[in-house]
Order: C-alpha cells, then sequence, then structure tokens
C-alpha cells in the first residue's frame, strides 16, 4: 500500500508545551479496495489517536497523551482517485485528458497497451503496472525527448557490448 504522510505540529512557548503533530494527512491509492476498508485500516494504524475518519474531509480528533492531557489532532484522508477504483496514474491520466488534443493520445496509448499485454506479461504483471504503463506510453508520445533524456540511465545500465544486433550492425568499426 502506497502512501503519503504529511503532519503540521505545533509549539507554544508561552505555556511552554507542544503538541507532536496538530494535523495529519494521509494520501493513499484507491488500488481496488473500497474507502471504507482503507479508512478502517488507518483508523487502527493511528489508534487511539484517530477514531474519526472520512474520505476528503478534515475530521477533529481528541486524545489523551501520555501526560493526561486532553489533545487534539485534525485527520484527513485523501484516497485517490476518489471516486473509481485505481491509483495517482488514474488520477494523473484523467488531468491529462481534460484536454480534448491530449486524450485521444491517453485513448490510444491505453489501446496499445491493451494489445501488447498478451505479449508483455513479464513487465505487465499486474493491473498497478498496466496503469504505469498506460501512463508512461502517454508521456513518451507527449514528451518523446524528455522521456529518452529519463531513459537515460537504463541506457547506460544495459551491456550493450553483448548484443549480436548491435555486434552485427558496427561491425565493420571493429577493423578500425
Amino acid at each position: 500500500m502506497k502512501k503519503l504522510i504529511l503532519c503540521e505540529g505545533k509549539f507554544d512557548p508561552m505555556t511552554d508545551s507542544s503538541t507532536p503533530f496538530s494535523k495529519i494527512a494521509v494520501i493513499t491509492d484507491r488500488d481496488n479496495r473500497r474507502v471504507s476498508s482503507i479508512r478502517d485500516s488507518f483508523q487502527s494504524i493511528f489508534k487511539p489517536i484517530i477514531t474519526s475518519a472520512e474520505n476528503n474531509v478534515w475530521k477533529s480528533n481528541t486524545y489523551t497523551n501520555s501526560f493526561g492531557k486532553q489533545t487534539s489532532v485534525d485527520f484527513l484522508l485523501l484516497v485517490i482517485p476518489h471516486e473509481k477504483e485505481g491509483a495517482l496514474e488514474s488520477l494523473l491520466l484523467d488531468a491529462i485528458s481534460e484536454n480534448t488534443y491530449d486524450k485521444v493520445i491517453v485513448d490510444k496509448s491505453k489501446e496499445y497497451v491493451d494489445s501488447v499485454e498478451p505479449h508483455a506479461l513479464r513487465y505487465i504483471r499486474s493491473a498497478r503496472l498496466k496503469l504505469k504503463a498506460y501512463l508512461g506510453v502517454s508521456w513518451a508520445v507527449q514528451y518523446p525527448e524528455k522521456v529518452f533524456l529519463l531513459m537515460n540511465e537504463q541506457i547506460r545500465s544495459v551491456k550493450w557490448e553483448d548484443s549480436k544486433v548491435l555486434d552485427e550492425c558496427f561491425s565493420e568499426l571493429k577493423n578500425i
């Protein structure tokens, strides 16, 4: 389960007291889970501090800290996307698709990934990886130069000297 947890604390010099966290925000992928299941999981993880959570709503939670003092913390659970199964990649694809020109690219990229998936099971082993492929292909079409720059590390990690295709192509250069 991927998640991003953001916290904000405060310190009051007048009372010399601090609250470790006054706000906690958790951002997590929905994947194929129900929001209620995700909510219950985080309430269990943060128990007894977080007893009330709702998707995309700041909820105030009161608890007794280790000094016996009533303390409150605001909690935000942000499950993405809000209304359907998926992950951050789904949200980004939806955002890209708001532009009608780019929506065609996203749709064609999805079609391509769907058509190649049966032949690429070594690489696209799960729905999560398929989502990443949708986004990756869309970005590769939209920004081919930038994607190539990002692949530079991958390119450098391949043992090109073991490639028969490259060896044949550049075989005459061995005679230099």
